[in-house]
Order: structure tokens, then sequence, then C-alpha cells
């Protein structure tokens, strides 16, 4: 059966492809404790462009990147970057391929006592 005889028995069914494009950024301000706050950035954006039929392809974008200050104590701070980006193909077809690359980095330095700190930084790909 072809795709315009299925549109024709079934209204419903939707053969256009389908994009949806988003983006969110926010900043997030809030008390820690009665004696400091913490601030919080958060941003994200996808690109995501979905077939409507289950004869074509899939190719979903996504990045997510925040950065976040707390209060770890009254007696020290705790700031943590993060970014995350993807890039995903997926086949709509069991015999299709799959292509996903993700990169990941943060920065994270956090008191270790109330004598010191300590440093992180980790990148994954």
């Amino acid at each position: 059966m072809s795709m315009s005889e299925l549109a024709q028995l079934s209204p419903q069914l939707d053969i256009r492809d389908f994009i949806r494009m988003s983006f969110q950024i926010w900043l997030d301000i809030r008390p820690s404790s009665i004696f400091g706050t913490s601030a919080e950035c958060r941003c994200k954006s996808w690109l995501d462009i979905r077939p409507s039929s289950i004869l074509r392809t899939s190719a979903e974008c996504r990045c997510q990147r925040w950065f976040d200050i707390r209060r770890s104590s009254i007696f020290g701070t705790s700031a943590e970057y993060r970014c995350q980006s993807w890039l995903s193909f997926r086949p709509s077809s069991i015999f299709g391929t799959l292509s996903e690359c993700r990169f990941q980095i943060w920065l994270d330095i956090r008191p270790s006592s109330i004598f010191g700190t300590s440093a992180e930084c980790r990148c994954q790909s």
C-alpha cells in the first residue's frame, strides 16, 4: 500500500515532515542558607527534525549549558560549569545506520574542607 493510499484511508495520518526548534534560558537565584545565596544559570537549545513517516530518517541536535554556583557550607562556595552537546542521526528503519556524537566538559571547583579547595576538570567525547 502506498503512502497516498494510506493517507486516503486515514485522514488522521500525517505524511509531512515534522520540524521543531526550541530554545530555553533561565537564571535562578535562591538562598542556600541564611548565610549565603545560590546562583544558577542554565541554557538549553535544540533542533529536532522528525519525519512523520516510518520510511524516513530523523536528525536531532541538542545543546545544554549551565553554570551553577552554590554554597557547600557556611565556610565556602562551590562553582560548577557544565556543557553538553550532541548530534544524533537515527534511522526510522531497522535497516539503516546510527551515528551519534556526544561531547561533555565541565569544571568543578568545591572546597575539600574548610582549609582548602579542590579543582576538577573533565572532558568526555
